[in-house]
């Protein structure tokens, strides 16, 4: 998740979310409020993970995510990661190493499967929520999409 903070005289604007979200709502807010006064934004650090250190991700929304849907299997869970970096670091293509790295980032509350490898040509192969692209790269497909956003289940409040 990126922030920006912008101050002008007493006026404070903190703006989080992902690079498109603040990018498409900073010329709204820059009008509308500022007068489309030159501002520089400032950003504020990275977010850390359940140890304190910097995400190896490179964002915090992760743990939010995977606290709202709950994800019970590693199919769900590797859904989940690809929409993660899909939707909030803009990539559209990941890695291996990238999905372990959503995994350590949340060691804390679960698991690394025994063989991330297998695992993941398991969720190509019974679920379809992944497909390789090239022999490095995955791509979280529409019916993965789909998965999260309208079938994984949203954890009660």
């Amino acid at each position: 998740m990126n922030k920006i903070q912008i101050k002008k005289g007493d006026l404070e604007i903190l703006i989080e979310g992902d690079a498109r979200f603040i990018e498409k709502h900073l010329a709204v807010l820059k009008k509308e409020f500022l007068n489309d006064s030159v501002i520089a934004p400032k950003k504020l650090a990275p977010e850390k993970d359940l140890t304190g250190k910097v995400s190896p991700t490179g964002g915090g929304d992760l743990l939010a995510l995977y606290q709202e849907k709950k994800p019970s299997t590693h199919y769900d869970k590797i859904a989940l990661f690809g929409y993660y970096l899909n939707e909030n670091l803009d990539k559209k293509t990941f890695t291996v190493e990238d999905l372990k790295n959503c995994y350590l980032e949340l060691r804390k509350i679960t698991k690394i499967p025994a063989n991330l490898e297998v695992t993941i040509a398991d969720t190509i192969k019974y679920t379809h929520y992944i497909k390789r692209s090239g022999r490095q790269n995955i791509e979280l497909t529409s019916v993965g999409m789909n998965y999260v956003l309208h079938q994984l289940p949203t954890a009660t409040k």
